[in-house]
């Protein structure tokens, strides 16, 4: 029996940085395939794979919160364009868990809530996961 990882720590270029808890979400980035049927004659088929290349590229999404700290380091992350590196670490009773993302960029506006439960979020698309 495997234990649910609920707990994982995301450091953004070399920095910890503490999210909404149960607010993450990735995607490693292989990217979409298809399996195509053939006719092969006699009323049979077979299929070609195929990789949509197009769709190779990961994301990672999460939400911090509207704190003068978190403004500055989404600030920084989105002028360092695609040049960002994203990790994903947790540890438990199962084993190690570790996604590497490399050139991260948030490709989307960023918002701010300035209220008293206000959020940051942020997605960014990167290079599919090492």
């Amino acid at each position: 029996m495997s234990t649910q990882l609920t707990s994982v720590t995301v450091i953004l270029n070399n920095e910890v940085i503490g999210i909404v808890p149960n607010s993450l979400t990735y995607d490693d980035g292989h990217g979409e395939q298809q399996l195509r049927p053939v006719s092969i004659g006699g009323g049979k088929t077979e299929t070609t794979y195929a990789e949509d290349v197009e769709s190779n590229y990961g994301m990672v999404s999460f939400d911090v919160h509207a704190t003068i700290d978190n403004i500055a380091t989404t600030r920084a992350a989105k002028l360092n364009k695609n040049k960002n590196v994203l990790q994903l670490v947790a540890e438990n009773v199962d084993g190690d868990f570790t996604r590497t993302f490399t050139g991260a960029a948030i490709t989307g506006k960023v918002e701010v809530s300035i209220a008293s439960e206000g959020n940051i979020s942020l997605q960014f698309q990167t290079n599919p996961a090492i």
